[in-house]
């Protein structure tokens, strides 16, 4: 922990635990929408980071796994960011329908197309078995 040994690693895990739901309690009990905010931003991540990834990715062959990759950390990038700006200054552009979530799904999805048409490299060949189930 910490670059130190541990000598009873089962201890300082279940030790680490105990803090872990103390500090979440306390953080809960003292925000009341905040399993609604948690749930908001996990599952906007979720969408805005993987979504293009398996839509899109796994389907087209020119993808590439650095478009990809691009693709998450944008799309994750700009959901957190319009999160951020839409709690602090509630700007009529992220008012529904438009939400950070579709807005960063947006960003990954075009990163994830303009990247791969950049990118030099030979899309990498699918495993057979992959191939196969998407023909």
């Amino acid at each position: 922990a910490l670059g130190r040994p541990v000598r009873d690693e089962l201890s300082a895990g279940r030790w680490a635990i105990a803090a872990t739901l103390v500090v979440a309690a306390a953080v809960a009990l003292a925000y009341g929408d905040l399993v609604a905010l948690l749930g908001t931003l996990s599952y906007g991540a979720l969408a805005a980071s993987l979504t293009p990834v398996f839509a899109l990715g796994l389907a087209w062959p020119r993808a590439t796994a650095r478009a990809a990759t691009a693709s998450i950390v944008v799309g994750l990038g700009v959901h957190l960011a319009l999160e951020a700006v839409a709690r602090l200054a509630h700007p009529p552009f992220l008012a529904p329908p438009a939400s950070a979530a579709l807005l960063g799904l947006l960003a990954g999805l075009v990163t994830l197309v303009a990247v791969s048409f950049a990118d030099r490299g030979e899309p990498a060949a699918l495993p057979t078995e992959i191939a196969e189930a998407l023909d």
